[in-house]
């Protein structure tokens, strides 16, 4: 389904079983109103210009920021000696599900 700005058009039930909702005849026709008030905010957020804004991870950090030093990376080799256990070029680790 494809974003429309037609919200006359909004089929209540199918975007419920897209969601597995089961919605009685009463509830869809409840929901209809508010599915065009939320698409036509939808309408309004794509006229926003947001070419300057900074984007930011689900956290809210700004992403590539960091606020810790990563350092350096070990490398594998260095990382497989420093493993507990290694076997052919990977980790090893004990087997808990039988």
């Amino acid at each position: 389904m494809e974003f429309s700005q037609d919200t006359a058009q909004i089929d209540v039930q199918y975007i419920a079983s897209l969601a597995r909702i089961a919605l009685s005849a009463g509830e869809i026709e409840a929901l209809q109103p508010q599915m065009k008030e939320i698409l036509a905010f939808f309408g309004e957020l794509k006229q926003l210009d947001v070419s300057q804004a900074e984007q930011a991870d689900l956290d809210g950090d700004v992403v590539g920021w960091r606020s810790d030093d990563p350092g350096e990376e070990l490398g594998q080799q260095v990382a497989l000696e420093l493993a507990v256990q290694n076997r052919h070029e990977q980790f090893a680790v004990p087997k808990i599900i039988e």
